[in-house]
């Protein structure tokens, strides 16, 4: 099984490797991380940090022709020099209206050539979280993924990565340029968390399982660890990734009211997930799947308001902000998007595609570590008005 799997990878053997570990689940991660480890190969002298840069105009249009005077990087506040400078042109065209146009839809590939291509185009990588409920949520998260493939470019690669087993919902797929095979798993059986009926000073109401405590991924950390493996499976590709979290919720935060156990579970799971993310520069996106929630202060709780660490009872308001700051932070740190309080969340897909069609490449030596769990902040600007920048805000120094 392992050699037939192998042999079905792209690109190099690495990433071919890390692959087949997704492929053959995340029950596998200790034994997957040690194949990758002997693969891994030595790296010397000055090691760059790679960061990803998109500069928007005023209707969100990437700005070509900039050069690397052009740019300012500064590291906890102090101006650092530029060691590398690229300037990337993708694939998604933008029309003069500032429409995104998708180079393929659906089928625009045949499957028997579909992985023929070399190293051009994106990686982009669908993630489906456990915290996706059940009914219209797992509906919405099959569109967000569906919008992905069919506004992708003619090249990029798309692979399919669950957090976790908790409903038997599908396989994971490796990058590929089949679109068929792609909407196929999108739209296999597929149960999100199902609310269970629970006693409360409110009488009977719905309420999705305590996720700290479930088999499948005690504390949380599953997600962690499928974000950090899937982090390193793309470390060594040098094309633009990018993830697209599908999910209503991300535990980021240990709390005093957490089960003992979990806190330093999270706290070294997500420092690990966070350094492989800075080491891979892989961009994630958040959409999430809840649709519109109410933010009022006198709104009540609802099932969908205790999600995964949530506390029956708790006003809406309260827990609906957590929610969203949750979403937002690894978007945040890696420089990409976060979709929220929208009932259609697909139809912002094209617009991140587009977005990231020419970006920068701008590299800066990461210099040793202090303290290994200190991120060190980063921030890029360019010297003109009108423009957005957008890039990761943060990265772990060298140990």
């Amino acid at each position: 099984m392992l050699l037939s799997a192998l042999q079905a990878m792209t690109n190099r053997r690495t990433g071919r490797l890390a692959w087949t570990c997704l492929a053959l689940g995340l029950a596998s991660l200790t034994t997957c991380v040690g194949l990758l480890a002997q693969q891994a190969p030595f790296r010397a002298g000055v090691e760059l940090v790679a960061l990803d840069v998109t500069v928007l105009d005023s209707r969100r249009r990437p700005v070509t022709g900039l050069a690397a005077a052009d740019f300012r990087v500064t590291v906890d506040g102090r101006d650092v020099p530029i060691a590398s400078f690229a300037a990337v042109t993708g694939a998604t065209a933008v029309d003069d209206a500032g429409t995104p146009r998708p180079n393929a839809g659906p089928g625009a590939v045949p499957a028997a050539s579909a992985d023929a291509a070399g190293d051009s185009g994106r990686v982009l990588i669908l993630l489906f979280d456990r915290s996706i409920p059940a009914g219209e949520p797992t509906t919405r998260a099959r569109s967000i993924a569906r919008a992905v493939v069919e506004s992708a470019g003619a090249d990029d690669h798309i692979a399919i990565v669950r957090s976790s087993g908790f409903s038997g919902e599908g396989a994971s797929v490796e990058p590929t340029r089949d679109r068929q095979a792609l909407l196929a798993e999108i739209d296999a059986p597929f149960t999100g968390i199902v609310a269970v009926a629970q006693m409360s000073s409110s009488g009977l109401q719905a309420r999705p399982p305590d996720l700290f405590l479930t088999g499948d991924c005690l504390c949380g950390v599953c997600v962690f660890d499928a974000l950090e493996h899937v982090a390193r499976a793309v470390e060594h590709e040098s094309r633009k990734k990018m993830l697209f979290f599908i999910g209503s919720d991300i535990v980021v935060q240990e709390r005093p009211s957490d089960p003992t156990q979990c806190q330093p579970a999270i706290r070294d799971g997500r420092t690990r997930m966070l350094r492989a993310l800075d080491e891979a520069n892989l961009t994630v996106h958040a959409f999430d799947t809840l649709g519109i929630q109410s933010l009022a202060s006198g709104a009540q709780t609802s099932a969908a308001d205790a999600l995964p660490g949530g506390n029956l009872g708790r006003p809406a308001m309260s827990r609906n902000l957590e929610r969203h700051g949750n979403l937002a932070v690894l978007p945040d740190f890696t420089g990409g998007r976060t979709v929220l309080n929208t009932s259609t969340p697909e139809a912002a897909v094209p617009d991140v595609l587009a977005e990231t069609s020419s970006y920068y490449v701008i590299g800066i030596e990461r210099d040793a570590a202090v303290d290994p769990r200190k991120v060190r902040a980063v921030r890029v600007r360019v010297d003109r008005r009108g423009l957005t920048v957008r890039s990761r805000t943060g990265y772990f120094g060298r140990q």
